[in-house]
Formats: structure tokens, C-alpha cells, sequence
């Protein structure tokens, strides 16, 4: 007869709770470069420490509880958001972070409580793939607030950053969680098999990288001069100067540089929400002259139509026009049907935004006189958390390079920046080219397809950056537009393979 377990008590509970609360900061705060693989380790510590403590009688109300204070350290910036962005009072704000907090700590906990479940009925294997099979649904198919996803902190050391192309951030989150889950259901030596097997497959992914990279487009390298130029305006700043303190900064850039050079195209980027109080919709000969006098391509956020647009001038092309295809929801457009979203609209006294249209003609083109045209496939600011939409935007159009043009003026000078740059760093691995990030006021950065990335600045900073960049577009398994639903399909059949056989 087994020995009785008995419960934790009440100091034993409160330290596990403290070291799950401090692993979900560790993990993801996202100093960025300051921690690297600290992040990964600590991410997959998370659910071996609430498994392993599970095993020893800590209660399900006190691993809720942990999750909760856990999550709502980490998005205690979205209560001020709100106030600014939304136009709530600060109780409103709160109520409303509270809700979003308290709603995913509920979605892990049903996976944990769940895969718990499973144990005990079918034994550990069948408890790890369902569990991997649960975060998946979760962060990819499950209505989030605010997308992100687990997988996101393997992006913080190259090597481990390029498994995403096999098996995409949220293969990433399934393999953290499945085999974390595993290591802690099982007792003595086998623990440590769970680690091992996390990093022979990441190893193998890696390797498969180094051995399968190819050109999808063309074999000839990519080359480009891009000048990032961050305004530093306020959250919702609107005035007439807006763009001519742009181009104060990039003609200063222009100048110092000697810009653009002989056989190689120059790409201006602006943030999100750099030209705001006009309707840049339609045609404009003006915005055309502005970006043909200097010779540059020109990619820069502004409005329209209540719309949130991206606008693209180069020499000799016409205007590219792109709204942002899924408004972020509560943010920029209320969900649900519409009547709800009207209602919604009233009680609030704004109006949601209307979303753009994606097709094989969302993509900027920059001439060259030397070389192919390059291919630009923008991305306004959320969008580039939504591992689908890149993906279907990379399938229509085929770009060379991704950019991400952010407004964060609205997250002052919390982590919330770094958070949204930790979370689409392995959007240029998944998709194989890079990506720039363009903000209104920090941080910008690049993204390479190898996992390498940078930072030039912090929130709420004054910012120009000039880079020479020379790059080829790979193909990879994960910018198959088939990709998650066949990585589901493995994933389920990894379950019943586990459920028939009970081990």
C-alpha cells in the first residue's frame, strides 16, 4: 500500500508560490539580452515546479493564486494603457486588467488541472503530449486578449531561436510544456530525462537548420540601407509638424550617412502612428515628391478612414496603402457581433477601428537600378503577435523583408516594449527573412532569420539608426501555410499513440 502524501503546509505553500511568481518574472520580463538562456531555463522550470509540487499535495487554489500575482506583475502596465488609450478611469483600467489576468491564469490552470487528470487515468506520456496539445490550442486558436506565447523565450539565444523554424513558437510552447510536464510526474532519476530530451531536440532542430537552409526567391544576396527614425511623440500626440520632424531626422541621417548609396536602394521607416490628424488614404502627389527628391523608398504609420494604415512611397511606383488587418481587440476594435460592438462603442464614447483586407497586393515594393526589386510585407504593431497572419501575409506576397511598425508611446517606460519585441523575434525565424521593428519611441531593433537580434534604443528615447544589411530568404517548414494544422494533427497523434499504450 502507497504511503499517504501528506498536504504542504501553510509556509511551504506560500515559498512555492514565491518561486513560481519569481521564475514567470525571471522568465519573462524580457531584459532582452541581459538574461539569454537564464529565460529558458526558468520558462521550463515553471510547469516542472508546478507539476513536482502537484505531486507533493500543493493545492490547486494556491498554484491559481500564484499564477495570478504572476501574471498580473507582469501586465500591471496594461491598468495605465487603458487609462490613456482607452479612456478609462483608473478603477475601470483595473477592473478590466484584473478580468484579463484573472482569465489566463484560468487557462493554464484548466491545461494543468487537465493534464493532472490524464495522469492519473492514462500515466505521464499521455499528460505531456496532451498538455503540449493544450498550450496549442490555447495560444493559437483560444481567444487571448493580448496573443503571446511560451515558446517566445527560446528566441533569447540564437541556436535554440532557430528551432522555431521546424516547429514555430507554438511548437516551441508545446515542447517547453510537454516535456517540463513529463519531468515533473516522474520520480528519482527519470526527472532528468525531461531536460535531456528538450535538449536533444532542440539540438536536432538546430542542426536540421544549419542543414536544410536554402533560398526560396533567389540564391543572389539581398542588400539594403535602412534608416529607422523613432519621433518620440506622445501617446495619441496629433499635430501638423508630425511629419516634418520626421523628415528633420532623416535628412539629418541622410546627410551624415551620404544616403542613399550608388546601386543600393535606402528604406526609410517610421513607427506606427508617426503622421497622425489626416486622412492619407488616397492619393497624394506631395507624399510621392517628398520620398522621389531624396531618392529613398519611404514606409511610415498613419491613419486614415478610422483606419490604421502603413503608407509606402518610392521613386517611380505608385502609393502603397495597407490598414492594419486585425485591430487589436479592446484596443483598437471591440469584438464580438456588432451590435454588441456598437453598444460597447457608445458606452465607451469611441468608435472601433475597421480592418483591412489582405491580399497578394500587400506588399511594398522598393526599385532598384542594379538589382531585382525588393519585396516588403509591413506589419502595424500586433499584428506581428499573430504567428497566422505573418504567415498568410508571407504566403500572398512572398516578401524579402518584414517590417513591424509600432506605436508603444502608450507603455511609457514599462518592460511592455521589450515584452512586445521578445514575443515577434521568432516571426523572422519562423518566415526565414528578417525583420525590422520601426517604433514611435522605442525600442527598434532587428531580427534575423538566424535568431541573432538587436536593440538600438529604449522607451521612450529620441532615436535615428542607419544599417547596411545584406541578407537571403530561407525556406522553412514553418511559413507553410498548412503548418499548425499538421503540427496538430502530430501532436494528437503523439496523445492517442500515449493513451492506447498507457505508459
Amino acid at each position: 500500500m502507497a504511503a499517504k502524501v501528506k498536504p504542504l503546509g501553510v509556509i511551504s505553500t506560500f515559498l512555492l508560490g514565491l518561486g513560481l511568481i519569481a521564475l514567470m518574472l525571471l522568465a519573462f520580463m524580457f531584459p532582452f539580452e541581459d538574461l539569454g538562456s537564464m529565460e529558458i531555463i526558468c520558462a521550463w522550470l515553471i510547469p516542472f515546479l508546478i507539476f513536482k509540487s502537484l505531486q507533493h499535495q500543493w493545492s490547486h487554489r494556491s498554484l491559481y493564486i500564484g499564477l495570478f500575482v504572476g501574471f498580473l506583475i507582469l501586465f500591471h502596465w496594461m491598468i495605465p494603457t487603458l487609462h490613456l488609450k482607452g479612456g478609462m478611469s483608473i478603477g475601470l483600467a483595473s477592473f478590466a486588467t484584473l478580468l484579463f489576468v484573472a482569465y489566463e491564469s484560468l487557462g493554464i490552470w484548466i491545461l494543468v488541472k487537465v493534464a493532472q487528470v490524464i495522469h492519473q487515468k492514462r500515466g505521464a506520456h499521455s499528460a505531456a503530449w496532451a498538455i503540449g496539445l493544450g498550450v496549442m490550442l490555447w495560444e493559437g486558436w483560444v481567444f487571448r486578449v493580448y496573443p503571446w506565447t511560451w515558446g517566445s523565450v527560446l528566441g533569447s539565444v540564437p541556436w535554440t531561436a532557430t528551432s522555431a523554424a521546424w516547429l514555430s513558437a507554438l511548437g516551441l510552447s508545446a515542447l517547453l510544456w510537454g516535456t517540463a510536464t513529463w519531468s515533473g510526474l516522474q520520480r528519482g532519476w527519470r526527472s532528468y530525462l525531461g531536460p535531456l530530451s528538450f535538449l536533444v531536440i532542440l539540438g536536432g532542430t538546430h542542426g536540421a537548420w544549419l542543414l536544410t537552409q536554402r533560398t526560396t526567391l533567389n540564391p543572389q544576396k539581398k542588400q539594403l540601407d535602412i534608416v529607422v527614425v523613432q519621433s518620440n511623440f506622445p501617446a495619441g500626440h496629433r499635430s501638423p509638424d508630425m511629419e516634418s520632424k520626421g523628415w528633420a531626422l532623416t535628412d539629418q541621417a541622410l546627410k551624415e550617412y551620404q544616403l542613399p548609396h550608388p546601386g543600393r536602394p535606402t528604406l526609410v521607416l517610421w513607427g506606427e502612428s508617426s503622421v497622425l490628424g489626416r486622412d492619407d488614404r488616397g492619393r497624394n502627389l506631395r507624399l510621392q515628391t517628398e520620398a522621389s527628391n531624396r531618392n529613398v523608398a519611404w514606409l511610415f504609420g498613419t491613419e486614415g478612414g478610422n483606419q490604421n494604415l502603413v503608407r509606402g512611397e518610392a521613386p517611380g511606383r505608385s502609393s502603397f496603402v495597407q490598414a492594419k488587418v486585425i485591430p487589436m481587440a479592446f484596443g483598437e476594435r471591440m469584438p464580438g457581433p456588432e451590435g454588441v460592438r456598437r453598444w460597447f462603442d457608445q458606452r465607451l464614447g469611441w468608435i472601433s477601428q475597421i480592418p483591412g483586407n489582405l491580399s497578394s497586393k500587400s506588399k511594398f515594393i522598393i526599385p532598384s537600378a542594379s538589382r531585382e526589386p525588393l519585396v516588403v510585407h509591413p506589419l502595424l504593431c500586433s499584428e506581428a503577435l499573430l504567428i497566422h497572419r505573418v504567415r498568410e501575409g508571407v504566403a500572398l506576397t512572398q516578401p524579402d523583408l518584414l517590417t513591424n511598425h509600432t506605436n508603444d508611446a502608450w507603455f511609457e517606460k514599462t518592460g511592455a516594449t521589450f515584452l512586445h519585441a521578445a514575443q515577434i523575434r521568432l516571426r523572422a525565424v519562423e518566415m526565414g527573412r528578417p525583420l525590422i521593428r520601426a517604433t514611435l519611441s522605442g525600442a527598434s531593433g532587428i531580427f534575423g532569420a538566424d535568431g541573432h537580434s538587436k536593440l538600438w534604443s529604449g522607451p521612450q528615447s529620441e532615436m535615428v539608426h542607419v544599417e547596411s544589411l545584406e541578407w537571403s530568404t530561407w525556406w522553412t517548414p514553418a511559413s507553410w501555410i498548412y503548418f499548425n494544422a499538421t503540427l496538430m494533427i502530430i501532436t494528437l497523434g503523439g496523445l492517442l499513440q500515449a493513451w492506447i499504450r498507457k505508459v
